[in-house]
């Protein structure tokens, strides 16, 4: 099964304040994977903001600035790019979850299913349907 590319991007979709970076399509959809803005601080100048992220097995930085409120636009857009990816790995950890969960209250109910008369047959329940014994007929 072929999973659609997630974080897929281009410049024309590109999150504001991403764009003046400089980014290639191809570095913009790395950073829709895995990407942060850090804070350094060097003595008394304060914080410098940077844009970390891997491409081609590489990190790339990017210089932000000292501008608190602009680290923090460029945050948001990479949190924003990075949504989709994320909300697609929590779902799939509750789906994991659910599957788990059906699997393991199948395996408690067999017991008593089975006392029943009954099966199971994928995760619905059906009644077990007894052979007739083939006779010979009479003509």
């Amino acid at each position: 099964m072929n999973a659609p590319m997630i974080g897929a991007t281009s410049k024309a979709v590109c999150p504001r304040g991403l764009s003046a970076l400089g980014l290639s399509d191809d570095q913009l959809t790395a950073l829709a994977r895995q990407g942060f803005v850090a804070a350094e601080y060097r003595g008394q100048r304060g914080a410098t903001f940077k844009l970390r992220f891997r491409f081609q097995g590489r990190q790339v930085v990017r210089y932000l600035g000292q501008d608190p409120a602009a680290a923090r636009q460029i945050r948001e857009a990479v949190l924003a790019l990075q949504a989709e990816r994320r909300d697609d790995r929590e779902m799939q950890q509750a789906i994991r979850e659910a599957r788990n969960l059906l699997r393991e209250t199948k395996r408690q109910l067999l017991p008593d299913v089975r006392r029943e008369g009954f099966k199971f047959h994928g995760f619905a329940i059906r009644r077990v349907v007894k052979q007739q014994s083939q006779s010979p007929s009479v003509a």
